[in-house]
């Protein structure tokens, strides 16, 4: 989401709020967009913003338990507009280039899903685009390609994946640490793959 002063803001999570933090001056916290009204033991998870310039952002209850959590779109004023409900642990959030097709990560579920979402931010049709099977790693941040490539980061199995536009797996990036939990194409010319992992549940020597 842009700020309204322009570059140089991004968007990040304080608790339940979403706040804005000025990159340009260290530690330097901006205005709150909005406060999410969830129980206090609940957290924000993952999100993306649109080419509308809103934002979709996971809530993730403190069990995550199958299909209590929800992903809720935000407007550029905070006002949430548009929401998918009955979700496990809500992660990564990507576009297909047409803008038209939103790919969401429930990693508890082990599921990516397809949602057509309409002009107004409602839930027009969703189904499954992706499913990993119960001996696989979970299905976490995600990201897209200008050829409609989805990439997959997979926690636990040490792979990000590729699939095409029909779902079908066409690439695997091997990852060194097992716990692969996001993935972004960027650098100069776009073709770079970007990678984060999380070393959650590890000690000193394990991590080492």
């Amino acid at each position: 989401m842009v700020h309204p002063a322009g570059p140089g803001f991004v968007l990040i999570t304080n608790h339940h709020q979403l706040q804005y933090l000025d990159t340009r001056t260290p530690h330097s916290l901006g205005p709150v967009l909005t406060t999410m009204e969830v129980p206090t033991d609940w957290k924000l998870n993952d999100g993306a913003a649109d080419a509308a310039g809103g934002m979709w952002v996971g809530l993730v209850p403190p069990d995550r338990q199958s299909r209590t959590g929800r992903l809720e779109h935000l407007n550029r004023d905070g006002v949430i507009s548009g929401s998918v409900q009955a979700v496990g642990l809500s992660n990564g959030v990507a576009y297909d280039p047409s803008g038209e097709t939103m790919f969401h990560a429930d990693s508890s579920e082990r599921v990516v899903w397809a949602h057509r979402i309409g002009a107004h931010h409602q839930l027009l049709h969703s189904r499954v685009h992706l499913r990993l099977a119960d001996d696989d790693g979970m299905p976490d941040g995600l990201t897209t390609d200008l050829a409609g490539g989805l990439w997959v980061a997979v926690y636990g199995a040490g792979e990000v994946r590729r699939f095409d536009a029909d779902g079908v797996l066409d690439l695997i990036v091997e990852v060194p640490t097992p716990q692969v939990t996001s993935v972004a194409l960027g650098g100069p010319d776009g073709r770079d793959l970007l990678i984060t992992t999380a070393r959650e549940g590890y000690g000193q020597a394990r991590s080492a």
